[in-house]
């Protein structure tokens, strides 16, 4: 099968122009630059050479240059296919060395495939005119070539400087970059009085501008680096700005509510002791603002005690007292404590046990298992008007889970993740249906982590909610 040749040192096109020369009935070579390139075609003689300009070791020039001086290559077709070095003047000096067609990379796959069954048909019919052009001596080729190589350099240096103009030390390195380029220029131009010697000198100096634009590509990946850094570092202080956002509005809806929550029983309080200190009721009267003034001072000295609980809790302050106790007598105890308020709501309340009394021993914290049960239940009595609460617990291999179900209003997708966040409400209104202050769940969920447990919740809106929590049997 007839050879091309693919000179570029990135590989990228490789794979589908291979696909693309294969259906044409062609082998595709490959060469990273041209020195490689040389040693493959003089191998392996190609019907076409397809080359790119700028590479490492030996650049697309020079290869046609040195291609066009070998008696066994140079009737073979050359064509650059470039990204790069597309402008007018430098399309010229392409043709001017030898190539045969300029084509630029971001041409159409099937009009590149065209053009290349094109040359390679004249080529093989005899009628590809040979593109020897007047050809230039060795002094007007290195004089083009270094020419080019420092127009295109010059572009480079120009579009890096436009990268960020703060970097005054990438500036500097440019601005030196140039002035030595100029002055190779000019060391070049007088030094191309000896074809052999002025060869070995542009090739000193192409090496010393590839070291440069290797440093100043290298500093301008350090800056996108830095870029890359500070936009990382942006997003990270937008993110904290948003939270702090966020715990302020908290911080706000909680005060409010803390002032709402604390002022509403000690209205109450005062209230009913002006009326009591007036002295005209009677003992029913009496007994009954009473038994108000009771439950607004519990109600207060319930949230007070739950503020304090909840910092202590925060700061690990809350020490397990841990005893073995019988977990029939305690959902029993706390079915006793709710069964009257739910009589008096209407409110179905149902108990799931799965254990036998005999074998429903556990070692752990009896108060705070208690006061997580109350807290789920006494939120499930505030939230449900109609229907029923079940809770209860199973047994799952040394483990305790249990689950508090309800029929109320329930909570939406989008609040539940932050159900057990700290003072967190969905309805944070002061003229809300519901009173509360959300510490509740907080501290529920700070005494599960405590007993070495887990909890979840999962609910739909209109529905009801069910929370769950697990307990090991024997807690350490």
């Amino acid at each position: 099968m007839e050879k091309i040749l693919m000179v570029d040192d990135e590989d990228i096109f490789i794979p589908s122009l291979r696909i693309l020369f294969n259906n044409l009935g062609y082998e595709l070579n490959y060469a990273p630059n041209g020195e490689e390139a040389l040693t493959v075609a003089r191998n392996e003689p190609p019907v076409l050479i397809i080359s790119d300009i700028q590479m490492p070791v030996m650049d697309g020039f020079e290869l046609c240059h040195q291609w066009h001086q070998d008696d066994n290559l140079k009737d073979i077709p050359f064509v650059f296919f470039s990204a790069t070095y597309n402008e007018p003047e430098n399309i010229e000096f392409a043709l001017n060395i030898g190539a045969d067609k300029f084509i630029p990379k971001d041409t159409d796959i099937d009009v590149f495939s065209s053009l290349i069954q094109e040359i390679i048909q004249k080529f093989k019919s005899g009628d590809l005119a040979i593109n020897n052009h007047d050809r230039m001596n060795e002094f007007e080729y290195y004089k083009n070539y270094s020419e080019t190589l420092i127009r295109k350099l010059e572009d480079k240096m120009v579009a890096l400087t436009k990268v960020n103009k703060e970097q005054e030390n990438l500036i500097e390195i440019h601005k030196r970059t140039l002035e030595e380029l100029h002055s190779f220029k000019i060391a070049a131009m007088s030094m191309m009085e000896d074809a052999d010697e002025a060869r070995k000198e542009v090739e000193e100096i192409n090496k010393e501008l590839n070291k440069k634009i290797s440093e100043t590509i290298s500093l301008a990946h350090e800056l996108e680096i830095k870029n890359q850094e500070q936009e990382a570092q942006n997003v990270e202080l937008m993110i904290a700005k948003e939270q702090a956002e966020a715990a302020n509005k908290l911080k706000t809806a909680f005060l409010a509510n803390m002032s709402h929550e604390i002022r509403t029983p000690m209205i109450g309080i005062i209230g009913f002791s002006r009326i009591l200190s007036e002295g005209n009721l009677s003992k029913n009267e009496k007994k009954e603002y009473a038994e108000e003034m009771n439950k607004s001072s519990k109600r207060l000295l319930d949230l007070l005690n739950n503020i304090i609980l909840t910092s202590q809790l925060e700061t690990g302050h809350i020490e397990l007292e841990l005893s073995e106790f019988n977990l029939n007598n305690l959902i029993d105890e706390v079915y006793s404590t709710y069964l009257e308020s739910a009589n008096k709501n209407k409110i179905g309340l149902n108990v799931s046990i799965e254990l036998r009394d005999d074998d429903s021993n556990i070692n752990s914290d009896e108060d705070k298992i208690t006061q997580i049960l109350s807290n789920l239940i006494s939120n499930a009595l505030k939230f449900t008007s109609n229907g029923s609460i079940s809770f209860g617990y199973h047994l799952l291999s040394n483990e305790f889970e249990f689950f508090v179900k309800d029929t109320g209003i329930g909570i939406s997708k989008e609040f539940l993740p932050k159900v057990f966040e700290l003072f967190s409400q969905e309805d944070t209104a002061l003229n809300r249906s519901y009173e509360g202050s959300g510490i509740g769940l907080t501290i529920v969920r700070n005494y599960v982590d405590l007993l070495g447990g887990r909890i979840w919740a999962e609910s739909e809106k209109g529905k009801g909610s069910t929370f769950y929590f697990t307990i090991p049997k024997i807690c350490t």
